[in-house]
């Protein structure tokens, strides 16, 4: 499996970039900075997506990914990623245009969301610097606002008429019931960590005496982060660390501390302090939840309808040479998609861990907080005794990897000659932040 993803890791990429909400990012200020350009990627029923649109959002989108991954990518597999970016614009376009004849937004609910995205910003005047930076007004933002709810609520209106039988509610739960629905073991343990055993002998003396262990593992572990957590490491679950770790917390009761445990970073001393064994959710605990993902599925399946019929009847006109390129790149080596992998699947997006229904996500989340330049950055650190390999979260959680992709999308037809066009004064945005932490990987 890991092969595999190595192997393909580079297209992975193309279709990761797209799975965003709705909206892709065009780039704060990019209708303004285009203005004085007169250059289209592409014109969509008579409005223009410009270059500088263009990217905006693909430098954008790559900066949210590795710099080493995305400095590995090839002349072609970037081609193809802008291709694919161009052709999430142009159905971004359309959409909006078609929904927002079938919904209304209020005053009062684009003001709401300007003030969660005002307080996203540590000060007024940093809310204002930011403005002035990226070449925006008030009225921008709110007009991307709009545009976004307008989305939300067009897609909220095709989750809220699905129909879901109770046969299929239950024989996802079946098939799922494994993987989504069960909790692994786990133990939450604390640990000390020293270079010899003499030390972890000395350390053992003083907890049997009544020493405090986490002063101890803030004042004498080498483990980098014990400085903080006092060597409370959470909850673990078997195969996230080294076997001899593992062996020796598993067989522990709560209250129980260890003798010293070798290891390849040292000698440990183990606490053990809470147990919780394997767990397996109930159809009854889960049924309402596999019931709004489903709805979720089956509008995700009209919404690509739609949107291949708007594409249909649009005229679209593509002058980006890339595209054209990307296009031939495309006819000569099919590109890996998301349906090809092994371990694919385009079921739901379920978080199982938790029963309360999913909400919709608030638009300060999906606007780039502004970081002060000069502030540091927090790096999270790492355990020694945790290990690179995956650890399960509270629950699995299944990905829905159904988005555009090159080899579905309708073949459009460019023209030479260019015809009069409105530039598009509202700029959608959307971007994802990802917190990475030890135990938020996948299982394998």
């Amino acid at each position: 499996m890991f092969t595999w993803l190595r192997k393909t890791m580079k297209y992975w990429l193309i279709f990761i970039l797209l799975a965003f909400t709705v909206t892709i990012y065009y780039g704060y200020g990019s209708y303004k900075r285009s203005q004085a350009k007169k250059a289209y990627a592409a014109v969509v029923n008579g409005k223009a997506i410009t270059y500088d649109a263009w990217n905006d959002a693909f430098r954008n989108a790559l900066s949210r990914y590795d710099s080493k991954l995305v400095n590995s990518l090839d002349d072609r597999t970037i081609t193809i990623i802008k291709k694919n970016i161009l052709d999430q614009l142009i159905e971004n376009e359309l959409l909006y245009d078609y929904a927002k004849k079938r919904v209304r937004v209020s005053s009062a609910e684009i003001n709401a969301e300007y003030q969660k995205i005002k307080k996203s910003f540590p000060s007024e005047d940093a809310f204002k610097n930011f403005l002035y930076r990226q070449r925006l007004t008030v009225t921008d933002i709110k007009k991307y606002i709009r545009r976004e709810l307008v989305i939300q609520k067009f897609i909220a209106s095709l989750e809220e008429k699905q129909k879901v039988d109770p046969k299929e509610i239950k024989e996802f739960y079946e098939k799922s019931k494994d993987l989504l629905f069960t909790e692994p073991e786990k133990v939450h343990v604390m640990h000390i960590l020293v270079k010899t055993k003499k030390e972890a002998e000395e350390i053992e003396k003083e907890l049997k005496n009544g020493a405090d262990f986490g002063k101890l593992a803030e004042e004498k572990s080498i483990d980098p982060s014990a400085k903080k957590n006092k060597g409370d490491l959470g909850f673990i679950y078997r195969g996230q660390t080294v076997p001899e770790f593992e062996k020796q917390a598993f067989s522990m009761e709560p209250g129980d501390i260890s003798q010293p445990v070798k290891t390849q970073f040292g000698y440990h001393i183990i606490k053990v302090l809470e147990k919780s064994p394997k767990k397996v959710k109930s159809f009854d605990e889960v049924k309402d939840q596999i019931e709004l993902e489903l709805k979720k599925e089956k509008a995700l399946e009209e919404l690509k309808k739609i949107k291949e019929e708007l594409k249909k009847k649009a005229k679209i006109e593509i002058y980006a040479a890339e595209y054209k390129q990307a296009e031939a790149y495309l006819k000569e080596t099919p590109t890996p998609t998301p349906e090809a992998s092994p371990n694919a699947t385009n079921k739901t997006t379920l978080k199982p861990a938790s029963t309360e229904t999913p909400k919709a996500t608030p638009i300060e989340t999906q606007i780039p907080k502004a970081t002060p330049t000069n502030s540091p950055t927090q790096s999270p650190k790492v355990s020694p005794t945790v290990t690179n390999t995956p650890a399960p979260t509270e629950a699995p959680t299944a990905t829905n990897t159904s988005m555009p992709t090159a080899t579905n999308t309708p073949k459009l037809t460019p023209t030479n000659t260019p015809t009069p066009v409105q530039e598009s004064t509202e700029t959608p945005v959307s971007t994802s932040t990802v917190s990475p932490t030890v135990t938020a990987t996948p299982a394998q």
